[in-house]
Protein backbone atom coordinates (compact mmCIF):
# COMPACT_ATOMS: atom_id res chain seq x y z
CA UNK A 1 0.00 0.00 0.00
CA UNK A 2 2.52 2.34 1.21
CA UNK A 3 4.80 1.73 -2.34
CA UNK A 4 1.25 2.45 -4.35
CA UNK A 5 1.38 5.68 -2.70
CA UNK A 6 5.01 6.52 -3.01
CA UNK A 7 4.57 5.78 -6.65
CA UNK A 8 1.60 7.78 -7.35
CA UNK A 9 3.28 10.99 -5.52
CA UNK A 10 6.97 10.21 -7.61
CA UNK A 11 4.39 10.40 -10.15
CA UNK A 12 3.16 13.71 -9.59
CA UNK A 13 5.85 15.28 -8.66
CA UNK A 14 7.64 14.35 -12.09
CA UNK A 15 4.55 15.93 -13.90
CA UNK A 16 4.36 18.84 -12.18
CA UNK A 17 8.02 19.25 -12.66
CA UNK A 18 7.98 18.52 -16.45
CA UNK A 19 5.38 21.41 -16.72
CA UNK A 20 7.27 24.39 -18.42
CA UNK A 21 6.84 27.56 -16.74
CA UNK A 22 6.51 30.27 -19.60
CA UNK A 23 9.57 32.86 -18.99
CA UNK A 24 8.91 36.31 -18.08
CA UNK A 25 9.98 38.82 -20.05
CA UNK A 26 13.05 40.43 -19.05
CA UNK A 27 13.38 43.70 -18.25
CA UNK A 28 15.95 44.88 -20.36
CA UNK A 29 13.50 44.23 -23.06
CA UNK A 30 11.82 46.96 -25.16
CA UNK A 31 8.14 47.12 -23.81
CA UNK A 32 5.53 44.88 -25.50
CA UNK A 33 3.53 47.65 -26.45
CA UNK A 34 6.26 50.31 -27.86
CA UNK A 35 8.12 46.88 -29.74
CA UNK A 36 4.66 47.17 -30.96
CA UNK A 37 4.62 50.37 -32.02
CA UNK A 38 7.90 50.34 -33.20
CA UNK A 39 7.72 47.34 -35.49
CA UNK A 40 4.52 49.36 -37.11
CA UNK A 41 6.41 52.48 -37.74
CA UNK A 42 9.05 50.08 -39.15
CA UNK A 43 6.26 48.39 -41.81
CA UNK A 44 4.93 51.50 -42.56
CA UNK A 45 8.64 53.17 -43.20
CA UNK A 46 9.79 49.73 -45.56
CA UNK A 47 6.67 50.61 -47.21
CA UNK A 48 7.17 54.43 -48.09
CA UNK A 49 10.93 54.01 -49.11
CA UNK A 50 9.81 51.90 -51.91
CA UNK A 51 8.78 54.70 -53.12
CA UNK A 52 11.28 56.96 -52.45
CA UNK A 53 13.66 56.51 -55.32
CA UNK A 54 17.08 58.38 -55.97
CA UNK A 55 16.55 59.80 -59.55
CA UNK A 56 14.44 58.42 -62.45
CA UNK A 57 16.39 55.64 -63.65
CA UNK A 58 15.47 53.55 -60.17
CA UNK A 59 12.72 51.57 -60.49
CA UNK A 60 9.57 52.16 -58.38
CA UNK A 61 8.73 49.46 -55.85
CA UNK A 62 12.57 48.82 -54.74
CA UNK A 63 13.25 49.48 -51.42
CA UNK A 64 15.45 52.85 -51.10
CA UNK A 65 18.17 51.20 -48.36
CA UNK A 66 19.55 54.70 -47.43
CA UNK A 67 16.23 56.21 -46.75
CA UNK A 68 15.33 53.01 -45.10
CA UNK A 69 18.09 53.20 -42.75
CA UNK A 70 17.75 56.88 -42.05
CA UNK A 71 13.85 56.34 -41.21
CA UNK A 72 14.69 52.86 -39.05
CA UNK A 73 17.27 55.96 -37.09
CA UNK A 74 14.44 58.07 -36.52
CA UNK A 75 11.87 55.65 -35.19
CA UNK A 76 14.77 54.41 -32.88
CA UNK A 77 15.23 57.68 -31.54
CA UNK A 78 11.56 58.74 -31.65
CA UNK A 79 11.26 56.25 -29.15
CA UNK A 80 14.19 56.30 -27.41
CA UNK A 81 15.96 53.12 -28.21
CA UNK A 82 18.70 51.75 -29.45
CA UNK A 83 19.48 49.02 -32.08
CA UNK A 84 20.76 46.86 -29.89
CA UNK A 85 17.65 46.89 -27.42
CA UNK A 86 15.50 46.43 -30.73
CA UNK A 87 17.90 43.29 -31.54
CA UNK A 88 17.55 42.23 -27.98
CA UNK A 89 14.27 42.31 -27.46
CA UNK A 90 13.60 40.85 -31.54
CA UNK A 91 15.56 37.64 -30.44
CA UNK A 92 13.28 36.94 -27.41
CA UNK A 93 10.45 37.33 -28.94
CA UNK A 94 11.87 35.11 -31.54
CA UNK A 95 12.09 32.42 -29.19
CA UNK A 96 8.66 33.16 -27.63
CA UNK A 97 6.98 32.65 -31.21
CA UNK A 98 3.65 33.44 -29.38
CA UNK A 99 4.25 36.18 -28.09
CA UNK A 100 5.71 37.47 -31.73
CA UNK A 101 2.52 36.19 -33.62
CA UNK A 102 0.47 37.57 -30.85
CA UNK A 103 2.31 41.71 -31.47
CA UNK A 104 2.31 40.79 -35.22
CA UNK A 105 -1.58 40.35 -35.50
CA UNK A 106 -2.05 43.81 -33.98
CA UNK A 107 0.74 44.89 -35.89
CA UNK A 108 -1.37 43.79 -39.00
CA UNK A 109 -4.60 44.75 -37.75
CA UNK A 110 -2.69 47.99 -38.14
CA UNK A 111 -1.33 48.35 -41.04
CA UNK A 112 -4.23 46.56 -42.22
CA UNK A 113 -7.32 49.61 -41.56
CA UNK A 114 -4.61 52.05 -43.00
CA UNK A 115 -4.70 50.15 -46.39
CA UNK A 116 -8.17 50.53 -46.15
CA UNK A 117 -8.24 54.33 -45.94
CA UNK A 118 -6.30 54.36 -48.90
CA UNK A 119 -7.99 51.88 -51.36
CA UNK A 120 -10.01 53.61 -52.96
CA UNK A 121 -7.57 56.14 -54.20
CA UNK A 122 -6.62 56.44 -57.77
CA UNK A 123 -2.84 56.36 -58.33
CA UNK A 124 -1.37 59.79 -58.07
CA UNK A 125 -4.33 61.26 -56.14
CA UNK A 126 -3.99 62.12 -52.97
CA UNK A 127 -6.29 63.05 -49.84
CA UNK A 128 -6.41 65.84 -47.33
CA UNK A 129 -8.80 66.73 -44.40
CA UNK A 130 -10.83 68.85 -46.09
CA UNK A 131 -11.45 66.49 -49.49
CA UNK A 132 -12.02 63.67 -46.96
CA UNK A 133 -14.60 65.42 -44.82
CA UNK A 134 -16.68 66.74 -47.45
CA UNK A 135 -18.77 64.19 -49.02
CA UNK A 136 -18.87 64.65 -53.22
CA UNK A 137 -22.62 64.63 -53.98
Amino acid sequence: MRLRYFTIILCAIALLSSCEVEDAVPVTNIPSKTFEKILYDMQMADVYSQSVRKDTTESYGVKNQDSLSRYYNEIFAHYNVTYEQFNTTMQWHKEHPMSLDSIYNNVLTRVSAEEEKYKYLQPGQKTDSVTSAVPVL
